[in-house]
């Protein structure tokens, strides 16, 4: 519990606008020996999934890093490249505060040893499709990206159940990562409360994190018969849809910001 803290405490991300990927490596990492944070954010082009194994191996990238994601994906194939090394090398993913993780950063997520995410970050997952290279806007499926996305799936080693609520919504529509389904379907996370200002003062201080652990069960919570209350918790509502567009172009007419709705 106390790693479970230091974690939510050093790795708020916040929401930033939306642009091309970028990817930054942080030793300064207190709950394991090899520990590193890696921050993914922005759109995943061309090129990254290279990218990524490059920064890992040039940053000397310890077995216990840590991937904070905040993106609303990108390009498939650069994707799965990521998702494939975090997977691997045994990476742990997370989520962080009021970040938003959709698409490719989703199926980036799902590849981590242990997955966290917090109580307050939104994770969306949809089918691979074709946009226009311009303006992102959806054109159709994308069957090769679609059976690239299985196959990867299959991979990490999901269940046939699991990969069908994955792809439930289509390339323009996003189904949002609902706790109660996620556990019923097999995907096992580990849910963080979102930190305090305080709390990366006090993330290793035996004390709080008791006081953490009497806290009820999160939703996404791999450890719910440990919980305080020994129930499993009701989900405050439905699985929600959704839709990602495009909300402003840059100066070469491709899209440089996202909405989700």
């Amino acid at each position: 519990m106390i790693a479970h803290l230091a974690i939510a405490a050093a790795l708020a991300v916040a929401p930033v606008t939306v642009h091309a990927a970028t990817m930054e490596v942080d030793h300064d990492c207190k709950y394991a020996p090899q520990c590193s944070y890696i921050f993914v954010q922005g759109i995943i082009e061309k090129g990254d999934g290279e990218r990524f194994k490059k920064l890992i191996k040039q940053e000397k990238v310890g077995p216990d890093a840590v991937v904070a994601l905040h993106s609303p994906g990108g390009i498939v194939d650069d994707g799965l490249a990521i998702g494939w090394t975090v997977h691997e090398r045994g990476f742990l993913t997370l989520v962080g505060d009021d970040a938003k993780c959709v698409s490719m950063c989703a199926d980036i997520w799902l590849a981590g040893k242990v997955r966290y995410v917090s109580e307050t970050a939104r994770i969306g997952f949809h089918s691979t499709s074709v946009r226009e290279s311009k303006t992102h806007k959806y054109v159709g499926p994308d069957r090769i990206g679609d059976r690239q996305q299985r196959a990867y799936f299959e991979r990490l080693g999901l269940t046939e159940t699991a990969i069908r609520y994955l792809v439930t919504a289509k390339g323009d529509d996003v189904t949002w990562l609902d706790g109660e389904k996620a556990y019923e379907v097999g995907i096992i996370a580990t849910a963080l409360p979102p930190a305090k200002k305080d709390e990366a003062k006090n993330a290793n201080d035996p004390k709080q994190a008791e006081k953490q652990a009497a806290k009820p069960c999160s939703l996404l919570s791999s450890d719910w018969p440990a919980c305080s209350n020994n129930e499993a918790p009701k989900p405050e509502s439905p699985t929600q849809s959704g839709k990602m567009e495009c909300a402003k172009l840059n100066a070469n007419g491709r899209c440089a910001e996202y909405k989700f709705n």
